[in-house]
């Protein structure tokens, strides 16, 4: 029993900071990552709806673009947007965690105190954010990771058989 009750608060601060850091760069990860995605869909995308929409108005044969397919990748666009968001918060909770970490608390009768909050109710709320949070991040990590897949073969098939009909179209003299 004694092992079980040492997986809840109240932490020693070097744990907590060891984990909470990890934490961090992982979500400062993920936050990089998803920002880079997010911004090149919001500023590719667009174009390249224009791009497809305009080669279904000109009826080229052979040329699939529905609305399911632009509905894929603007769920892409989500996914990143989310992961963006939901990082960000991570990072900023990560900071909020390991800040008290760099400061040496007493306890009550005043005797340093090497536990990451003195106050209990304290471990124990910053405990279930956390949680929560890793949780969470986990989740839309792992979310992204299956689903990415289909969205990125889309916009690839699209973008190849509009490249190749753009090539076949020149090598017969237009322009």
């Amino acid at each position: 029993m004694g092992y079980i009750r040492k997986l809840f608060p109240p932490y020693y601060k070097y744990p907590v900071f060891a984990f909470v850091g990890f934490e961090f760069v992982y979500s400062a990860f993920v936050l990089a990552i998803s920002e880079a995605y997010y911004k090149s869909a919001a500023l590719i995308l667009p174009i390249a709806y224009r791009i497809f929409d305009d080669t279904v108005r000109k009826n080229k044969p052979g040329f699939d673009w529905s609305p399911e397919e632009r509905e894929i990748l603007e769920v892409y666009k989500l996914q990143m947007l989310v992961l963006w968001v939901i990082s960000t918060v991570g990072v900023i909770l990560c900071m909020v965690v390991i800040i008290p970490q760099f400061f040496d608390f007493n306890d009550r009768r005043g005797n340093p105190s090497h536990l990451c909050m003195v106050r209990r109710t304290l471990a124990w709320l910053l405990w279930f954010i956390v949680a929560i949070y890793v949780v969470v991040l986990g989740v839309a990590v792992i979310w992204a990771g299956l689903t990415a897949a289909p969205p990125l073969f889309t916009f690839t098939h699209i973008s190849m058989e509009l490249k190749k009909r753009s090539v076949h179209h020149r090598a017969r003299g237009g322009v």
